[in-house]
């Protein structure tokens, strides 16, 4: 995100994805409003299409913008499982904690895939896995 225009953080993303079909880890948003409070909201919905629709090698993804920037629909579980069956991969989703958390949690859990949903007080995503070593740091 480019910190200091809030605006362009929703229509950046939109534009900047279809751009990247082999992107495997991706953090976006502003933890917790800490430098700009965000004066509009970034509608989930259409980032998250964008990312089902293109990205198909998606293994993280992490959405740093708190609860009260998000913004969502009714129809956001349809597209939490048009995301959850064309990015098979996907591993860990980690979101702020909230109303939208808890959705996607239960949709993921409906799937059997309870392991997937994070929250970012708990879990931070980087890019080790992209290490050609990271096979030899797990123990579990």
């Amino acid at each position: 995100m480019i910190v200091g225009k809030p605006k362009l953080a929703e229509q950046f993303f939109l534009n900047v994805i279809p751009f990247m079909k082999r992107i495997k880890i991706l953090v976006c948003g502003t933890p917790n409003g800490w430098f700009l409070r965000m004066s509009t909201r970034v509608h989930i919905d259409q980032i998250i299409i964008a990312l089902s629709q293109n990205c198909y090698k998606l293994e993280r993804l992490e959405v740093q913008w708190d609860p009260d920037t998000i913004r969502y629909s009714d129809n956001s579980s349809k597209f939490i499982d048009q995301l959850r069956h064309k990015c098979p991969q996907i591993r860990s989703m980690t979101l702020s904690d909230g109303e939208y958390f808890e959705m996607v949690k239960s949709n993921f859990e409906r799937a059997d895939r309870k392991t997937v949903v994070r929250t970012t007080t708990n879990y931070t995503t980087s890019i080790i896995q992209l290490s050609s070593c990271y096979k030899d740091l797990l123990f579990n």
